[in-house]
C-alpha cells in the first residue's frame, strides 16, 4: 500500500503542476480563455487530467507485473492522482483570482452575467458582482472541489474495472 501512496502522490503532484502550467499559459495568452466555458482550454484540461491518470496507472501496472493488484488498488491510484492534481489546480486558480489578478473576478462576473441572462432575474451588475465575490471565498471553492471529485470517482471506477478485467483475462 505504501508504494501505491507514494506513486500516487508523486504523479498527482506532477499532474497538478502540469495543470497549473497549462492554466498559466492560457491566462498569459488571454485571460478570457480560462473562464468557465466549453472551449479549447477546458477540453485540453480534461483531456490531460484523464489521459495522464490513465497512463500513470497503466505504467504502474506494467512496472509491477509480478504483483497481483485488486480493483481497489487501481481505483486508489487513479483517484488519488486526480484528487491531488485537482486540489493543486483549484488552489492555484483561487490564488490567481484573489491575489495575482483581482480583475479576473470582474471579468468572470461580466461573462457569467451575460451568459446566464441575470438581468432578467432582477440583478444589477453590482449585485451580481457581490454574489460572485462571495463565491470566490476559500470555503466555497473547496465545496466546488469536493463536487468535482464525483466525476473523478466514476472515472476511476470505470478505468479500474477495465484494467482489472483486462488483467484477469
Amino acid at each position: 500500500m505504501r508504494d501505491i501512496q507514494c506513486y500516487s502522490f508523486v504523479h498527482g503532484m506532477f499532474l497538478g503542476l502540469i495543470l497549473i502550467l497549462l492554466t498559466t499559459i492560457f491566462y498569459v495568452f488571454d485571460s478570457y480563455l480560462i473562464l468557465p466555458r466549453l472551449g479549447f482550454y477546458s477540453l485540453l484540461f480534461l483531456f490531460i487530467l484523464f489521459i495522464y491518470s490513465f497512463c500513470a496507472v497503466i505504467n504502474f501496472v506494467n512496472k509491477k507485473i509480478m504483483v497481483q493488484y485488486r480493483f481497489k488498488d487501481y481505483f486508489t491510484i487513479i483517484f488519488l492522482i486526480l484528487a491531488q492534481a485537482l486540489f493543486f489546480s483549484k488552489t492555484y486558480v483561487l490564488v490567481l483570482y484573489l491575489m495575482i489578478d483581482r480583475s479576473l473576478i470582474s471579468e468572470y462576473a461580466c461573462y457569467t452575467y451575460e451568459q446566464h441572462n441575470v438581468i432578467n432575474m432582477g440583478y444589477s451588475f453590482d449585485t451580481w458582482l457581490d454574489l460572485v465575490k462571495q463565491n470566490f471565498k476559500f470555503s466555497m471553492q473547496m465545496q466546488e472541489y469536493v463536487f468535482s471529485l464525483i466525476p473523478c470517482t466514476l472515472y476511476s471506477a470505470i478505468i479500474s474495472l477495465l484494467i482489472k478485467i483486462n488483467r484477469t483475462s
